[in-house]
């Protein structure tokens, strides 16, 4: 991932599991980098290593689904974490080893 999961560069695996022909839960752990963004006189950009995680339910038909969960991030070292509401779209291939599309939006603090 690019610019997601709380990091500007996300490494991710993610599993699908179906439920019913309409009904999909997705869990996915990643691990992620992000730097501080400074647009003026900056000292010491902070680096963060981070842990994404998220499960959501996928609900649809054919390749298009409607995904919705939560996710939430663990900075290493650190005591922070947070956890937000994901609501998105997901257009999932039919066939295995092709990519897929996702269009999420997240509300984080």
């Amino acid at each position: 991932n690019l610019l997601g999961d709380g990091a500007l560069l996300a490494i991710n695996y993610e599993r699908l599991f179906v439920v019913k022909s309409n009904v999909m839960l997705s869990a996915k752990v990643g691990y992620g980098y992000y730097q501080e963004i400074c647009f003026v006189f900056c000292k010491d950009l902070v680096e963060y290593r981070t842990i994404p995680l998220h499960l959501t339910a996928n609900i649809g038909t054919g390749s298009h689904f409607l995904e919705v969960g939560l996710g939430g991030n663990i900075t290493v070292g650190y005591s922070n974490h947070n956890i937000y509401p994901i609501i998105g779209y997901r257009l999932q291939p039919l066939r295995t080893g092709g990519g897929k599309f996702k269009g999420i939006c997240t509300l984080a603090n």
